[in-house]
């Protein structure tokens, strides 16, 4: 399940990436963007978490964490946000 969850992710910022990139540079934002979220998100992990080793490079507590990811993503989609408000 967490595989389906990541790809998707990916897919969604490669997505994201080609629509916002002029087209000289759409081919390279397209691999960069999934694999800095990769990074990112592997870099920063709550401390314990069973679900991934328990080891983490950037203790982040899980709230914190979580509030961070749901910013991201209304940021990556402000036209939707704002067409969701507007309506």
């Amino acid at each position: 399940m967490a595989t389906t969850a990541t790809s998707s992710c990916s897919n969604r910022f490669g997505l994201w990436a080609w629509v916002t990139t002029p087209a000289p540079l759409q081919y390279v934002s397209v691999i960069a963007a999934p694999v800095a979220v990769a990074v990112l998100w592997g870099a920063f992990a709550t401390p314990d978490d069973a679900s991934r080793s328990g080891k983490t490079v950037i203790a982040t507590p899980g709230l914190l964490l979580l509030g961070a990811a749901l910013v991201v993503y209304h940021l990556l989609s402000w036209d939707r946000v704002l067409w969701l408000l507007g309506h």
